[in-house]
């Protein structure tokens, strides 16, 4: 097999899959493409059972093969969603060899850990009013990679002191508590380990 597929399925019509198909060109020699395919219905359920008609091959747009090294992700918030709906997600994934990247409450936490730390609770609104402060006129429609990429380390750095606060605490990082979160950085830490054949599971 010449090269290895990622399909990222998330809830964004454009803020996720515009961030992440601009890995591509990072990941261009390492072998690795991501396809980023657009699904109708975006509740945690609904993109987790997208995911699965994709790896039963029900769609001819984006083949993959598990056996073969593809993967394939769903990106998701917390957002109006309860716990019970996060865990019929997450375990329908588990079955299925589907990995879930939450954000709590929404994606733009994981830009917003790029600029600063943030601690306590948030909520969406108070998220794009924060994001303006550093991506001015910021909208959901808009190019942001660029902007972002030199401070990587910075958002990776960030996102698991969150974590680590967390599971400290004994808050499941797949539930409305874990508000502020974002398990994001660990699917950039595997594509920068993929960019420089590094080993990161």
């Amino acid at each position: 097999k010449e090269s290895k597929m990622i399909i990222i399925i998330s809830e964004g019509e454009c803020t996720e899959p515009y961030y992440f198909v601009k890995f591509n060109g990072e990941l261009r020699d390492s072998g690795v493409r991501i396809k980023t395919p657009k699904v109708r219905q975006t509740d945690p359920i609904s993109l987790v059972k997208a995911a699965i008609s994709i790896i039963n091959r029900k769609r001819s747009d984006c083949r993959i093969s598990q056996e073969e090294g593809d993967e394939i992700y769903c990106v998701y918030d917390v957002d109006d969603n309860s716990d019970a709906v996060l865990n019929s997600a997450k375990e329908l994934a588990e079955k299925n060899g589907i990995k879930i990247f939450l954000s709590n409450p929404c994606f733009e936490i994981w830009f917003l850990l790029h600029f600063e730390q943030v601690n306590k609770g948030v909520s969406r609104e108070d998220l794009y009013e924060q994001l303006k402060k550093y991506i001015k006129n910021y909208d959901k429609s808009g190019e942001v990679y660029h902007l972002l990429k030199d401070l990587q380390a910075n958002a990776i750095a960030n996102a698991e002191r969150l974590n680590s606060m967390h599971e400290e605490n004994g808050i499941s990082l797949s539930c409305n508590a874990c508000n502020p979160s974002t398990q994001v950085f660990k699917m950039i830490k595997y594509f920068k380990s993929l960019k420089e054949g590094t080993s990161y599971t």
